[in-house]
C-alpha cells in the first residue's frame, strides 16, 4: 500500500502440499528479516499493524511437518500515527501592529491534505471549523493580518492524508487599525484668541495620539489654530491621528467664538460704529451694527461704560432715529 495510513493490513494465506506445522509473522522496517521468532497466526488471517510511523514490511515464516521452511516479506506499507508539526516565527511579540505577516511551517512524513488558519481573539480558536484554507509551498506559508484592533491569536489546523491532525495557536499579537476616539464637550473660545486646535480635545488610542487637527468642513482644509474661526456658533470637525497612522472619523464639535465687547470691537473716529467719548464707548450713526441676540430677542448695545458695564435696550423699543446721544 503506497498510501500513508494510521493502520495497514494484509490477508495472508500459506499453502503447502503437506500440512503446515508453524506459521509466524513479524512487522519489521527491513524487508530481509526472518519472522521465525515472530507471532503465531492462523492461516488465512488478516494481519494488521496500527502503531508506529514510517515504512514497514510484513514478513511471514512458515514450516511444514517435514521441516521445509519459507520466509517472505511483503512490499512496503506506509504508516503515520503522528500529528503534523506546526511552527511559527517568533518576532514582534510585544509591539502594537497595524499589519503583520506570520511565517507558518507545517511538516509531516505524510502529505498534508488540509491546512486552515483563523485569527482568533482567544487562544482556543477553532480553525478546523471556522478557519480559511491556505496552501503550503515547501511546507511553509505567510499569513497576514491587516484589519481589526485588539489582541489576536493566529490559530492553525493541519491534517495529513492518514487523518492525523493538529491545532496550534501562535502567541498573542496586538493590532491597531482604528483611529483614536475623540471626546469633548462644546468649546467656547474668544475671537482671535490663539488656541491650539487640540487644547480642548481629549483623544485616546492604544498606540498613542500624535496629532489633532481641525477643519471647518468634514474633509476641508485644516486650520492650525482656533483663532482662524469667525465669531459665532459653528461646527468644527476634529480628527486625531495615532502613532501608526490611523485617523479617526471627523468628530463634529460645536464651537462658540465670542467677542469681548469691551476689548475686541475697534473704536472709530468717523462713520457708523463705536466711539470713545471720555472713557465711555458709545455707538453712533444710522447703521452702527450694534445688535445682539439672547433669550430669543434682539437688543442693541447703547454704550460700554468705563467701569465695564454694558447698556443695552430691546430693539423693538428703540425709536427710529440715528444714534449719537449719551
Amino acid at each position: 500500500n503506497l498510501t500513508y495510513a494510521k493502520s495497514q493490513s494484509s490477508a495472508v494465506t500459506v499453502t503447502d502440499q503437506s500440512d503446515i506445522a508453524i506459521m509466524k509473522y513479524l512487522w519489521t522496517q527491513t524487508n530481509e528479516t526472518s519472522a521465525a521468532s515472530g507471532t503465531s497466526f492462523t492461516n488465512n488471517s488478516t494481519l494488521s499493524k496500527a502503531t508506529g510511523d514510517g515504512t514497514w514490511y510484513l514478513c511471514v515464516y512458515a514450516k511444514d511437518i517435514y521441516n521445509n521452511e519459507a520466509n517472505e516479506c511483503s512490499n512496503a506499507f506506509y504508516l503515520d500515527n503522528t500529528s503534523p508539526t506546526i511552527t511559527f516565527e517568533t518576532e514582534h511579540l510585544s509591539e502594537t501592529l497595524k499589519s503583520h505577516t506570520v511565517n507558518v511551517g507545517v511538516s509531516d512524513m505524510a502529505p498534508i491534505t488540509s491546512a486552515k488558519y483563523l485569527w482568533s481573539t482567544t487562544s482556543s480558536g477553532n480553525p478546523k471549523t471556522n478557519g480559511t484554507a491556505f496552501s503550503l509551498t515547501n511546507g511553509e506559508a505567510n499569513i497576514t493580518k491587516n484589519t481589526g484592533s485588539g489582541q489576536y491569536y493566529l490559530c492553525i489546523y493541519a491534517e495529513d492524508i492518514a487523518g492525523n491532525s493538529n491545532t496550534s495557536c501562535y502567541q498573542a499579537l496586538n493590532f491597531d487599525n482604528d483611529g483614536p476616539v475623540i471626546t469633548t464637550n462644546t468649546i467656547c473660545t474668544r475671537l482671535n484668541e490663539s488656541v491650539p486646535v487640540g487644547q480642548y480635545i481629549s483623544a485616546t488610542d492604544i498606540s498613542g495620539v500624535v496629532s489633532i487637527q481641525a477643519s471647518k468642513t468634514p474633509n476641508g482644509t485644516y486650520i492650525n489654530n482656533l483663532s482662524e474661526l469667525d465669531q459665532g456658533i459653528q461646527t468644527v470637525y476634529f480628527k486625531a491621528t495615532d502613532s501608526l497612522g490611523n485617523v479617526s472619523s471627523p468628530k463634529a464639535v460645536t464651537v462658540s467664538v465670542y467677542m469681548n465687547l469691551a476689548e475686541d470691537i475697534n473704536v472709530i473716529t468717523s462713520g457708523d460704529g463705536l466711539y470713545n467719548v471720555s472713557g465711555r464707548k458709545i455707538y453712533k450713526g444710522t447703521s452702527p451694527n450694534n445688535y445682539i441676540t439672547f433669550n430669543g430677542e434682539t437688543w442693541r448695545i447703547i454704550s460700554i461704560e468705563s467701569d465695564g458695564r454694558i447698556k443695552i435696550r430691546r430693539n423693538d423699543l428703540m425709536p427710529a432715529r440715528a444714534y449719537g446721544g449719551t
